[in-house]
């Protein structure tokens, strides 16, 4: 079903530069259900250009299927800290995760949002929603979205993902790939 939604939108669609995201990760527990956390990204596309973003944040688990993560961030390039809430939740073969942000110096936010199927415990396919923009100026967002597949490992994982977006009131599709490392 992925792939032939994957067509027919590319076949109506723009196909846009491919985007890679290398994201480091790394954790200490502080406490029992409590961890700290840490998360660099070295910038939104490593083919452009370096563009910094980092974060600190306080992993909290809530029970056994619910993690909270506020986090506090700061853009680099732009010079601006950034207010991140990162959701976990899941059970057996199924979860999800979400991450929202707002950048108040330039009232901005961005959400992303994956569902997942363990197929595997290092074979992930699921769904994502990716968007970004101003909320005083609805007509800025960027919407887009559409399947995925994770490889994961316990250090290290790739995520591919198709995107169908509106990019400046043109539909078009793009390739996604994210390389996380995890310490």
């Amino acid at each position: 079903m992925a792939v032939v939604m994957i067509m027919a939108t590319s076949a109506k669609a723009e196909t846009r530069p491919a985007r890679l995201r290398l994201l480091v990760h790394g954790h200490i527990n502080v406490q029992e259900g409590i961890d700290l956390r840490a998360h660099f990204i070295p910038a939104g596309n490593l083919v452009n250009d370096i563009a910094p973003l980092g974060y600190l944040g306080l992993g909290y688990q809530v029970n056994d299927w619910l993690n909270l993560e506020p986090a506090i961030g700061y853009d680099y390039t732009a010079n601006e800290m950034i207010y991140s809430l990162r959701l976990e939740a899941g059970q057996d073969k199924f979860y999800t995760w979400a991450d929202y942000e707002y950048t108040a110096g330039v009232d901005a936010s961005y959400w992303f949002v994956q569902a997942q199927y363990k197929v595997k415990p290092w074979l992930h396919v699921g769904f994502e929603e990716e968007s970004w923009g101003r909320f005083a100026r609805s007509e800025d967002f960027s919407h887009g979205g559409g399947p995925n597949i994770l490889f994961r490992s316990n250090h290290w994982g790739v995520d591919l993902a198709w995107h169908y977006r509106n990019f400046e009131d043109q539909p078009g599709t793009e390739f996604f790939t994210r390389v996380h490392l995890f310490f």
